[in-house]
């Protein structure tokens, strides 16, 4: 039936509370474990990870490889890009499972890649990792620094 909304299947709320408390259990774990230099670099790439979802999202990867596999240089064709500096967006993208490379610089889709999607959650991770979310925190310092000058009235005020 077209134009029937299929709501999907979630697992028992329970269940979903239970391996969010072992996922964190595990990431702090992880991190107990971990030399701290490792921990804050790699939190540290998750920027750059989130500027290359935005960049795929953008360029709709996800919606082109939807009709299968395609080369690289098919890609950058498609989507008006550089091969080279498509290739290692891409290439960094699959490096953290969003994309498989298989080979002759074919890419597929994965899981996490489908997400990206326009009917799925594309256009809520692309609204935010837009050009101007980066640039808002791009005065991070600014904003702490001057939010310091600001003190807020005491409640008997």
């Amino acid at each position: 039936m077209k134009g029937k909304i299929q709501i999907p299947h979630y697992p028992p709320l329970f269940f979903i509370k239970m391996t969010e408390r072992l996922r964190y259990f595990f990431l702090r774990l992880y991190r107990k474990f971990t030399h701290p230099n490792v921990a804050v670099f790699e939190m540290v790439h998750h920027f750059w990870l989130a500027a290359a979802i935005g960049v795929a999202g953008e360029l709709g990867l996800a919606d082109i490889l939807k009709e299968g596999p395609k080369a690289i240089g098919e890609l950058a064709s498609i989507t008006g890009t550089n091969e080279e500096s498509l290739y290692r967006l891409l290439r960094m993208l699959a490096s953290n499972d969003i994309f498989r490379e298989k080979h002759n610089r074919l890419f597929v889709l994965t899981p996490l890649a489908k997400a990206l999607q326009e009917d799925q959650v594309k256009y809520l991770v692309t609204s935010h990792l837009t050009k101007l979310h980066f640039q808002m925190f791009s005065e991070l310092m600014y904003s702490v620094r001057s939010c310091l000058l600001y003190t807020s009235p005491s409640p008997r005020d």
